[in-house]
């Protein structure tokens, strides 16, 4: 059932209360979690319903149901054609189109945040074709924000019910374009190079950090972010974004007291352009769509070697710069959550199939997720440096109480 959505740019703490949870208390160090897959419908558009088109689904209990059976004609032979097979999927999660943001962050981002705040990693992303509304999942509106701005929200919220655990945040914000990495809070860097590192993982290198201090300050800066993101017209919409982006927050944290351990999880938030069919797409955007299939093919193959469960199966993590960089999330050391979003046109119907299709096969993958402990965080030097300059303030002080008459 549709919500009222919260006001103002910072979305009020979500109905779960998932904040007031003690997130200092012993924690299990490793859990067996799997993926989290959900599906959302948008609406029919003025367009879809201007040309005559019909809802191609029917929805209930978490599950979907092909409606609408296009013909399936034999060029082969003059026989009479027949009918396709209808599909039906059952998911986690199915939100119709009266729902919002609210509803879907409440199912699906405060379980990841959860995971996150103590000690885990956690990636969160939206997939589906061009105009399905992954931007708008992610990102959302000033009236109804989306799964970036109520996650950080939420974090912040968490850290002013823990006040025995001190925290240092920092976001980074990058795209990926035509296989170019780019910073979007540093927009001079760009085409920057992918890394491994023994105990970082994958990372990208040179990539530009951020010390945050609360929830405006993150939003401006991701606000900043998206003037930088390669966005352009196609024959789908207005406005269709032309890079997959990814919102990485790092969590360090520890208890407030002598030799106590400091956590650091890793917070992924994706925003995948959209799968496209290239002449729907336009002539001009060929070469982009070129790219962002590609790469989107290589995550569908990804997930569909992780799906089988083979041992000793190749992964092809490198054939793309956004596997590449999702890897440790992919890989079983995050808890993930996917939103994959549909149209319901009879026109897109092959487009929502292969969605569909996608989002069934990520459902089987299961993960080992451990917390995650680092002795070598800012946090530390942060507590070093205030140890220091505590201790130069103490002897400046008695050599001022020695030196006077």
């Amino acid at each position: 059932m549709s919500r009222s959505s919260s006001k103002g740019s910072v979305p009020r703490t979500p109905r779960s209360s998932l904040g007031k949870r003690d997130i200092s208390s012993p924690q299990p160090t490793s859990q067996n979690v799997r993926v989290n897959v959900c599906v959302r419908v948008r609406p029919l558009n003025a367009l879809e319903k201007r040309t005559k088109q019909v809802d191609a689904w029917s929805y209930g209990n978490d599950e979907i149901f092909q409606t609408y059976i296009p013909w399936d004609k034999d060029k082969e032979s003059k026989r009479k054609s027949k009918k396709k097979e209808a599909m039906n999927f059952r998911f986690d999660k199915i939100f119709l189109p009266e729902e919002n943001n609210e509803d879907i962050h409440d199912y699906v981002g405060t379980k990841v945040v959860d995971f996150v705040m103590k000690g885990y990693h956690g990636c969160l992303f939206a997939y589906g074709q061009t105009s399905a509304g992954k931007t708008h999942t992610i990102h959302g509106a000033k009236q109804d924000p989306g799964l970036i701005p109520r996650s950080i929200s939420l974090i912040f919220k968490y850290i002013e019910d823990q006040p025995d655990r001190e925290f240092v945040l920092r976001v980074s914000f990058f795209e990926i374009y035509n296989e170019i990495v780019n910073d979007l809070l540093a927009p001079q860097s760009v085409n920057l190079r992918i890394r491994e590192d023994r105990k970082k993982g994958v990372f990208v290198q040179g990539l530009k950090e951020e010390v945050v201090m609360g929830s405006e300050q993150v939003l401006a800066l991701i606000s900043m972010g998206q003037s930088h993101r390669h966005v352009g017209r196609t024959n789908y919409n207005e406005a269709s974004s032309r890079s997959h982006t990814v919102f990485r927050l790092v969590v360090e944290s520890a208890e407030k007291k002598e030799n106590a351990r400091s956590r650091r999880s890793c917070l992924n938030i994706v925003d995948l352009a959209g799968s496209e069919n290239a002449v729907k797409a336009g002539q001009s955007r060929i070469k982009e769509t070129g790219y962002i299939n590609k790469s989107l093919l290589t995550l569908g193959h990804v997930i569909m070697k992780l799906s089988e469960k083979r041992k000793n199966s190749h992964i092809p993590y490198r054939n793309s710069k956004l596997t590449r960089i999702l890897q440790s999330s992919l890989s079983g050391q995050a808890a993930v959550a996917i939103v994959c979003c549909i149209s319901p046109s009879s026109k897109n119907l092959e487009e929502t199939i292969s969605t569909l299709k996608f989002a069934s096969r990520a459902k089987k993958i299961k993960a080992s997720v451990k917390v995650n402990y680092d002795e070598q965080t800012l946090l530390k030097q942060y507590r070093g440096e205030i140890e220091r300059l505590k201790k130069e303030v103490a002897e400046l002080r008695a050599r001022a109480e020695k030196e006077q008459p």
